[in-house]
C-alpha cells in the first residue's frame, strides 16, 4: 500500500495573461469608438474615419512585458491631422479610459481578489 501526494498549482502568469489578451481584445472597439467620436465633429471626410482600423492581440507583433493590440489608421494624412490639427488617436484614447476601466472588473474580478487576498497574508 502506498501513498501518492500530489501538488497542484495554477499557473497564475499564463492565466493573467490570458485575461490580459482578453481585456485588451475587448478594449480595442470601445477605443476606435471614441477615436471616431473625436472625428466627427471636425468635419474631416469619412474616409478618415473608416481608416480607423482594429489590429487584435494575435495580430500585433508583441513586446515582452506588456500585451498590445492597436487601432491604426493607415489613412496617409492621419499623422498630419494627429499631430498639427486634431489629436484624435491621443484624445480618443484617453476618453476611452473610463469605458475600459468598467471591463476589468468582470474580466479579472474574482481572479485579482484571490490574489490579492493570497499577498496580504
Amino acid at each position: 500500500m502506498e501513498a501518492v501526494v500530489t501538488h497542484e498549482s495554477i499557473d497564475y502568469d499564463r492565466m493573467i495573461d490570458r485575461l490580459t489578451k482578453k481585456l485588451v481584445n475587448r478594449a480595442l472597439p470601445i477605443v476606435q469608438a471614441e477615436v471616431v467620436n473625436v472625428l466627427r465633429p471636425h468635419r474631416i471626410t469619412g474616409e478618415t474615419e473608416q481608416s480607423v482600423q482594429i489590429r487584435p492581440v494575435s495580430a500585433t507583433k508583441q513586446r515582452r512585458k506588456w500585451t498590445i493590440g492597436e487601432v491604426y489608421s493607415d489613412a496617409e494624412w492621419a499623422p498630419i491631422l494627429e499631430w498639427l490639427y486634431v489629436p484624435f488617436m491621443r484624445l480618443g484614447t484617453r476618453k476611452a479610459r473610463k469605458h475600459v476601466r468598467k471591463l476589468i472588473k468582470p474580466i479579472f474580478g474574482e481572479t485579482m481578489r484571490g490574489l490579492t487576498r493570497l499577498k496580504r497574508r
